[in-house]
């Protein structure tokens, strides 16, 4: 039966380091072959999916279009509103009704506002009182 080898522990990795492979069963003997870190990095990178819970859309908003839809279990963290001239803006959560952004002031620069509205099933988020100024919206939002 193989044995398993024991190799001496060291405490500094050098860019040449490489480990040691072994065959630790199934009748097979210790093979001498090894691999670089950085091909054993590659590899578990390659074989990682991580999944961001943040997403950012932009949209275009005009008077003609005047919306963002927006999908079940997001929160909006923050919104940055870019116009295409300086003015003012109110944001709700329905056409006319409760406001989460009331007349708030924006440029040409962009300004941030934190509004942490969370959205269980999707809606709608409904622009006003811009004029005729074309609004660049950027929704920061997290997926719940």
């Amino acid at each position: 039966m193989a044995q398993v080898h024991t190799f001496s522990l060291i405490t500094q990795l050098y860019e040449d380091t490489r480990l040691p492979l072994q065959f630790l069963g199934g009748g097979n003997t210790p093979a001498a072959r090894q691999v670089e870190l950085s091909t054993l990095l590659a590899w578990i990178e390659s074989n990682i999916t991580v999944a961001s819970a943040f997403t950012v859309t932009t949209s275009s908003i005009t008077s003609g279009s005047n919306t963002i839809a927006v999908g079940a279990g997001k929160l909006i963290s923050k919104i940055v509103i870019i116009g295409s001239a300086s003015g003012t803006v109110s944001v709700g959560t329905s056409s006319g009704g409760t406001q989460i952004l009331e007349a708030e002031s924006y440029d040409t620069d962009g300004a941030v506002f934190a509004v942490d509205k969370y959205f269980h099933n999707s809606g709608t988020l409904y622009f006003s009182g811009f004029g005729a100024h074309t609004l660049t919206v950027k929704l920061i939002q997290i997926q719940l």
